[in-house]
C-alpha cells in the first residue's frame, strides 16, 4: 500500500513542535510548556529565514551537531544551557516520533551518538562566613525596599529547606497549618514535600501578611500598575536585587535563589546529614540526583576530613604515627 503523502507544511519542524506545545497546554502541564516555548523559540533563531521550510528529513546527525556548536558560541562557559536546548530538541523530535502521521516516515533518529560535553559546574554556593554577612542586621538596614524583599525571599528559601523560587512565589497561606507545617508537591518531580516553617522564616512570612490576600508574599505578583507580575517577571526582578547585594557583600559569586538552594544543600552536608535525608528534603525524585548535585559544589567537608586526618596521623610527629600504624595494623605494634 503506497505511503500517504504529508503536506510539506506538516513536515516543518517547527510547524510539528508547535503543534505539541499547544497539545501540552491543551493537557494543562504548563512547566512542559515553558520549556518546549524555549526551544522553540532558539531553533527558530538557528535556522532563521530557513525556520518555517525546515523539514523533518533534513534533521540529520550533522545537522544536530552544527546546532550543537551553534549552541556553544552562543553560550560559552555555559554547557548545561547547551545541553539543556540539546536535550529539548531530542524530546521534541521523540514526541514526534509517537505521532502515527509522523512515526510512517520511517526517520532515523539523528541524535544517536551526539552528546554535549557538560564540563564542570562552578560551585555556586555559599560559604558560613558569607551568609552571615547575609544574616548581619547592618546590612537590612541599609538596603532599598526592593533590595528588602529580595533579601527575605533568599532567607525564607533558606530557612525552609531551600525551597525554589516557583514554590515560594506560589505559597498561600491557606497551605500553612496552625503548627507552621507546609505540606505541597514540588512541579518539577511531583515529589510532595513537608516542612515546618522555622521561626526565622516564620517572622518574614508574618511581615508581609495582608488582610485578604491569599498569597504568603503578594509583593511577587505586585506591579507598580497594580497588574499582576508573572512568575518568570517576578524571579527576574528578585534576582537582579539580589545581585545588587552580593556585589555590596563583595561575594565572588553571583547572589540569586538558586544559589541559597545550594547553599541549604551544601550546608546540610557538611553538618553530616546524609543524602538521604538530603534528598527527600529537596524533593528529588532519586538519592542519584542529590549525588550529583552535591559532588560539584561542596569540597569542605572532604577538605575537613582530609585536615582531620592529617592531623591525628601526620602532623603528630612520630607518636601519630604510631597510633596510625596501631589502627591498622594491631599485632604488629606490642
Amino acid at each position: 500500500m503506497k505511503k500517504k503523502k504529508i503536506p510539506a507544511k506538516k513536515e516543518s519542524v517547527l510547524f510539528v513542535f508547535r503543534e505539541i506545545v499547544e497539545n501540552n497546554k491543551e493537557g494543562g502541564r504548563y512547566h512542559t510548556v515553558a520549556n518546549y516555548v524555549s526551544f522553540v523559540n532558539k531553533l527558530s533563531v538557528y535556522l532563521g529565514e530557513q525556520s518555517e521550510s525546515f523539514t523533518l528529513q533534513e534533521l540529520n546527525k550533522e545537522w544536530v551537531e552544527s546546532y550543537i556548536e551553534w549552541l556553544h558560541e552562543k553560550h560559552p562557559d555555559k554547557p548545561q544551557t547547551v545541553d539543556f536546548y540539546f536535550r529539548g530538541l531530542r524530546a521534541l523530535f521523540n514526541t514526534t516520533m509517537k505521532i502515527k502521521e509522523y512515526s510512517n516516515l520511517n526517520i532515523a533518529s539523528p541524535f544517536i551518538g551526539v552528546y554535549v560535553k557538560k564540563g564542570t559546574t562552578s560551585k555556586r554556593a555559599l560559604s558560613v562566613k558569607m551568609l552571615s554577612k547575609l544574616l548581619n542586621p547592618e546590612l537590612n538596614s541599609s538596603l532599598s525596599v526592593s533590595q528588602k524583599e529580595s533579601l527575605d525571599i533568599l532567607l525564607v528559601s533558606l530557612y525552609c529547606r531551600g525551597m525554589v523560587f516557583h514554590d515560594i512565589y506560589n505559597l498561600r497561606w491557606d497551605m500553612i497549618n496552625n503548627f507552621w507545617q507546609i505540606e505541597y508537591c514540588r512541579n518539577k518531580t511531583g515529589q510532595s514535600i513537608r516542612l515546618t516553617v522555622p521561626r526565622e522564616g516564620q517572622e518574614i512570612m508574618l511581615r508581609y501578611k495582608k488582610n485578604n490576600n491569599l498569597y504568603v508574599f503578594p509583593f511577587l505578583r505586585e506591579k507598580n500598575n497594580k497588574t499582576v507580575l508573572c512568575e518568570k517577571s517576578a524571579l527576574r526582578r528578585i534576582n537582579r536585587h539580589a545581585l545588587i547585594i552580593g556585589k555590596i557583600l563583595n561575594f565572588p559569586c553571583k547572589l540569586t535563589t538558586y544559589v541559597m538552594r545550594h547553599s541549604w544543600a551544601t550546608l546540610m552536608l557538611e553538618a553530616g546529614k546524609s543524602v538521604e535525608v538530603i534528598s527527600q528534603c529537596m524533593g528529588h525524585t532519586s538519592i542519584r540526583t542529590t549525588q550529583i548535585y552535591l559532588s560539584s559544589i561542596s569540597t569542605t567537608k572532604v577538605d575537613r576530613e582530609v585536615n582531620d586526618m592529617l592531623n591525628r596521623f601526620i602532623r603528630l610527629g612520630k607518636k601519630g604515627k604510631d597510633k596510625y600504624q596501631k589502627s591498622l595494623y594491631p599485632s604488629a605494634i606490642s
